[in-house]
C-alpha cells in the first residue's frame, strides 16, 4: 500500500512548489516536468505550465500539477493533508508558515488525540491537519519488497506520463559507484515495442519497457585491485529502484535479463559505450497476474549469513 496526494493548480503550480519546498527545506521537486516538454505536444497557452512535479514531505510523496487552461478549476476542492510532526518546535514553525497569508480553523492546541493538533488553509487555499506525533514509517519498505512480484501478464493500458516521472526519478537518484552516474535509461513504447521484440520474449504485453545501460566511458572501475567494471552493478541498482518505484505506483513490473544485447543495440542504435544490463517491463497487471510459484519461498536468514 501507498499513501499518494495529488493537488491540482490553475497556473501557479510553480509559486506553489517553491513556496512548499522552503516550508519543508527540499531542495527541488523531483520529475518536474512541464505541459511543453510533454512528448505527446500540448497546446502552445499550457507549454509553461506544470504538468507533473513531486516533492517527498515527511516521506509521503506529493504531486503537483497545473490544470490546462480553459479547464473547470475549484481551489482547495475539499483535500486536506495531515501531517504528523515529531516535535513542538517543528509543528509550530510549519503551522506559521503555512498560516502565513492563509487562514488558520483551528490554532495549535491539546485535543483529546494529540498534545499539539491544528488546522489552517494555506495561501493557495489547500487545507492541512497538523499533529504532534511520532512519524512512523519504518514498515513501508518492508511493506513495498514484500508485496511486489514479478508480472507477467499486462494490460494493455498505458501507462500515465506522470507515473512514469516518478519512477524515471527514482533511477536518476539511485546510488552509483563514485557518484559517476553512468546509468543510461532508454524508455520503448509504441512502434518501438516491435523492436524490442526481436530482441527478447520476455515483455509480456507490457506497454512501456525500460532498457537500464550504462556509459562504460563513464562508469567507475575497480582499477587499482583487478580493474572489475563496475557499471553494471550501477545499472543493477538502478533498475531496482526503478523496479520498487513502479511498485509503488500500483504498476506491476519484471526483472528481464533474456535478451539478446548485440541485436539490442543495433536496433536501438545505441553507441558502443552504451551497455544494456536489463529489461524492465512496466505497466498494470493483467486480472489474472499473480507470483510465480516460488515467489514466497526463501531461505532462512541463518542459511544466507556466512
Amino acid at each position: 500500500m501507498s499513501f499518494d496526494v495529488f493537488l491540482n493548480f490553475n497556473g501557479d503550480c510553480r509559486a506553489a512548489l517553491d513556496f512548499y519546498s522552503e516550508i519543508f527545506r527540499i531542495s527541488e521537486p523531483a520529475g518536474l516536468m512541464t505541459y511543453g516538454q510533454n512528448p505527446g505536444g500540448s497546446a502552445d497557452a499550457d507549454k509553461d505550465r506544470i504538468l507533473y512535479a513531486s516533492l517527498p514531505i515527511f516521506g509521503r510523496n506529493v504531486m503537483f500539477s497545473d490544470c490546462p487552461s480553459g479547464e473547470p478549476f475549484a481551489k482547495g476542492n475539499n483535500i486536506a493533508l495531515t501531517l504528523g510532526c515529531e516535535n513542538v518546535e517543528e509543528i509550530h514553525r510549519i503551522f506559521a508558515a503555512l498560516s502565513d497569508g492563509g487562514e488558520v480553523y483551528m490554532p495549535l492546541g491539546k485535543t483529546l488525540f494529540s498534545e499539539l493538533y491544528g488546522m489552517v488553509r494555506d495561501k493557495f487555499e489547500i487545507a492541512w491537519q497538523l499533529s504532534l506525533t511520532a512519524f512512523q514509517c519504518a514498515a513501508a519498505f518492508s511493506d513495498l519488497a514484500k508485496g511486489r512480484f514479478s508480472v507477467r501478464r499486462f494490460k494493455p493500458q498505458p501507462v500515465e506520463n506522470e507515473k512514469l516521472a516518478v519512477i524515471l526519478e527514482a533511477g536518476r537518484i539511485a546510488p552509483t559507484a563514485c557518484n559517476y552516474q553512468p546509468q543510461r535509461i532508454k524508455v520503448v513504447t509504441g512502434a518501438d515495442l516491435a523492436k524490442l521484440d526481436a530482441c527478447s520474449p520476455c515483455r509480456f504485453g507490457a506497454p512501456t519497457v525500460i532498457i537500464a545501460c550504462y556509459d562504460n566511458t563513464v562508469s567507475a572501475k575497480r582499477s587499482t585491485i583487478d580493474g572489475k567494471e563496475l557499471g553494471e552493478i550501477d545499472a543493477s541498482i538502478v533498475t531496482t529502484h526503478l523496479m520498487f518505484a513502479a511498485h509503488e505506483q500500483g504498476l506491476g513490473s519484471c526483472w528481464v535479463a533474456h535478451f539478446d544485447p548485440a541485436k539490442l543495440k543495433g536496433l536501438f542504435a545505441f553507441p558502443e559505450n552504451i551497455v544494456p544490463i536489463a529489461l524492465l517491463p512496466i505497466g498494470y497487471p493483467a486480472e489474472d497476474a499473480k507470483p510465480a510459484a516460488m515467489h514466497t519461498k526463501k531461505n532462512n536468514l541463518e542459511d544466507i549469513l556466512l
